[in-house]
């Protein structure tokens, strides 16, 4: 306990994650002002810091690279949401599906299919079968035989 306190009064105990920790800045000092620390702690997380609280005014290195990823992940959307605003205000009625989809409305509209059609004749099918497995079914006119487990021991 002794060493907790001492951590919070000489101010190497984390106000975020409340580690101790050698490497810290204060929120206050001119590192933490020119960084906006406690304007981004106020905005971003859920607490409230201000140099009157008597709660530890310092941030580890670690807090502070986790709240400089939620600021500069805050500031994409910002910046998406300012150019989504301005294509959308900037289109015209003919082009504006395109603006909206990032594929071509044909390739919307084709389904996708993973074999040739060609090919679905030779392969059996799975469909509507329960507990039946497809090795026992007999092979279709044309089917290989080595598809499946061989029967015969």
């Amino acid at each position: 306990m002794g060493s907790d306190d001492k951590a919070v009064i000489t101010g190497f105990i984390c106000r975020l994650c409340s580690r101790m920790n050698r490497f810290v800045v204060h929120i206050y000092g001119d590192e933490g002002v020119q960084m906006q620390l406690a304007q981004k702690i106020n905005i971003y997380l859920p607490i409230t810091v201000n140099p009157n609280d008597p709660l530890p005014k310092t941030v580890c290195i670690s807090c502070i690279d986790s709240l400089e990823a939620q600021h500069e992940l805050m500031e994409q959307f910002k910046w998406a949401r300012q150019r989504v605003q301005r294509v959308t205000k900037g289109a015209t009625s003919e082009d504006c599906g395109r603006n909206h989809s990032p594929r071509p409305p044909e390739e919307i509209r084709t389904p996708v299919s993973i074999l040739p059609s060609n090919t679905n004749r030779q392969r059996p099918s799975t469909e509507g079968t329960s507990s039946e497995s497809t090795s026992t079914r007999p092979p279709r006119e044309g089917a290989s035989s080595s598809s499946g487990p061989a029967l015969s021991s």
